[in-house]
């Protein structure tokens, strides 16, 4: 079952039910602290039944593909790619990356 389909059952066996209208900020527009604050509380709002009663937020992850890119990038930018990955450990993982995108 999709992540959004979970969630929509989630949220009906919750019995939500969305009170806060919208913010609408058109183009050129000045953000205000009422705008912003009645979108975080409306943020807020939606996610509160989300989180399940051990307060973590069940989500669906694709596996090794959803966390291996961001980890390369951080080593990468920090400097360590080739202290933590050895070559052939890099090779692999620009295989495996580029077979899967």
């Amino acid at each position: 079952m999709c992540s959004w389909r979970k969630n929509k059952k989630f949220l009906k066996e919750k019995n939500f039910k969305q009170t806060i209208p919208p913010v609408k900020v058109e183009d050129g527009e000045e953000i205000t602290y009422e705008k912003a604050t009645a979108s975080l509380r409306r943020s807020v709002h939606f996610f509160s039944p989300l989180q399940a009663s051990d307060g973590h937020w069940p989500a669906e992850n694709a596996g090794p593909l959803f966390f291996l890119p961001p980890l390369v990038m951080c080593t990468y930018i920090t400097g360590h790619l080739n202290t933590v990955f050895p070559a052939e450990h890099r090779k692999e993982i620009l295989r495996y990356i580029y077979y899967h995108q």
